[in-house]
């Protein structure tokens, strides 16, 4: 069975005060989920996190801020203890001057 997590486009650039990552589907049942989002090092910055209704404020784990920059971003999900296909993406944060 092969199952996309997502039906619609998630934005890939974002202002971190306007914006936030909803790397969920609420139309596809799950009962497992966690996304972790990583640096262009492959260094989990954030994450897991197992809230499907998380926001991401883009801080870091230790509640840093995160430099401007692209990100990975990795989901997974199942339900019933059948694997959905990972999901991943990049995003890019960008700051603001103020």
């Amino acid at each position: 069975m092969n199952v996309d997590l997502f039906d619609f486009e998630l934005p890939n650039a974002f202002e971190y005060r306007d914006y936030v990552i909803r790397a969920f589907n609420r139309n596809k049942p799950f009962d497992q989920f966690t996304i972790e989002i990583y640096n262009r090092w492959g260094k989990m910055i954030f994450g897991p996190v197992t809230d499907p209704f998380f926001q991401w404020d883009g801080k870091e784990n230790s509640g840093a801020d995160a430099p401007a920059g692209v990100y990975y971003w990795l989901v997974n999900a199942s339900y019933k203890g059948e694997k959905y296909p990972p999901q991943r993406g990049f995003v890019t944060l960008i700051r603001g001057n103020n």
